[in-house]
């Protein structure tokens, strides 16, 4: 029995070796699974804008009958890989391996089309919607040292005078917030768009408490599981008024620090941009890729230096390296 991430892949090509997960530009989701099979498949899939280097991260148990750090099991992940690198659907990789209390991460590939190093353990990426693990976490921590509770009605945590919608008598709860199961949709109807790749970018606290006083749920919190990266935002923002300091800071005190995570931030220190794996497009149909524009057009090429998107902390925006994210998987 295991934990496993599953990378997918359009082509749905099979492949015998370490079992990984990448998403979307590229959002990391590690899902566990229980499989009494060792790790047997890599799948890719990419959406839109992607990073040039992918960040996957495998968790293997005592199921893998290979040693730690075996030559035999990088050479397994060279045989997954290179397929990948040498379509140029990617220009490289990281990928990092937990196993029996160690880790191992290896780069693949080039850190970016006009740089020939290779990624490593301490390449920094967007890890996008698995920021959404670590507000969960969070939710935990704080219920675990009885801070909050999962069935909190999430207006208890809300400011004075701001109410959360409501269909029918069940209110929305932090659970629910937690679960995709509040009701409340994808992104808030207030938000204008000034840039498609990055949404939530300008969106503030003040159209965010507008929206909810506001809003009118279509359906009932618990009839339905839908993905909002709303509805986690808001969990985030709501932690971090419980704990009376930001979710950057309540993130850095509760799990980055604790776990010595030093590379994983929202805001990106300029001592550490040119670590930043450069963010390129896919052209239509995986005919190649192509470099994103620079900061302004495109968040990934550089707005993090400057700071996260004002409200939506707790869904989406952090960055990480496969150094950190290993240590966090221990």
């Amino acid at each position: 029995m295991r934990s496993d991430c599953i990378l997918r892949s359009r082509d749905k090509r099979q492949h015998q070796g370490v079992g990984l997960q990448v998403w979307s530009r590229p959002f990391l989701q590690c899902g566990f699974q229980r499989r009494a099979s060792h790790c047997s498949r890599l799948n890719l899939q990419f959406r839109g804008t992607y990073s040039a280097i992918l960040i996957a991260f495998a968790i293997c148990a005592s199921d893998l009958k290979v040693a730690f750090c075996d030559e035999s099991l990088s050479e397994r992940i060279q045989v997954l890989v290179q397929p990948y690198i040498d379509s140029q659907i990617v220009v490289g990789m990281t990928i990092g391996i937990v196993q029996n209390g160690e880790r191992f991460t290896r780069g693949f590939g080039q850190l970016s089309a006009t740089n020939s190093s290779s990624p490593d353990a301490e390449t920094i990426y967007e890890i996008a919607s698995n920021t959404k693990t670590f507000t969960g976490i969070l939710l935990a921590d704080a219920v675990i040292r009885g801070k909050m509770k999962l069935d909190d009605p999430a207006e208890k945590y809300l400011p004075a005078g701001v109410k959360m919608p409501t269909k029918g008598e069940l209110p929305i709860t932090l659970k629910h917030l937690a679960t995709h199961a509040s009701g409340l949709p994808r992104i808030p109807d207030n938000m204008m768009m000034k840039n498609i790749d990055d949404p939530y970018a300008d969106y503030t606290l003040e159209q965010l408490q507008e929206f909810l006083s506001n809003h009118k749920l279509r359906r009932r919190p618990v009839t339905q599981i839908a993905y909002s990266n709303l509805g986690f935002g808001l969990l985030g923002w709501l932690l971090s008024r419980s704990a009376g300091m930001s979710y950057e800071d309540l993130l850095r005190d509760r799990i980055t620090g604790p776990l010595k995570m030093p590379d994983t931030h929202f805001y990106l220190p300029e001592s550490k941009v040119g670590r930043f794996a450069t963010v390129y497009s896919a052209r239509p149909n995986l005919q190649g890729i192509e470099r994103t524009p620079d900061a302004g057009t495109m968040v990934s090429q550089g707005a993090y230096v400057k700071g996260p998107r004002k409200s939506f902390s707790g869904g989406a925006g952090l960055l990480s390296t496969a150094g950190d994210y290993t240590r966090f998987l221990l």
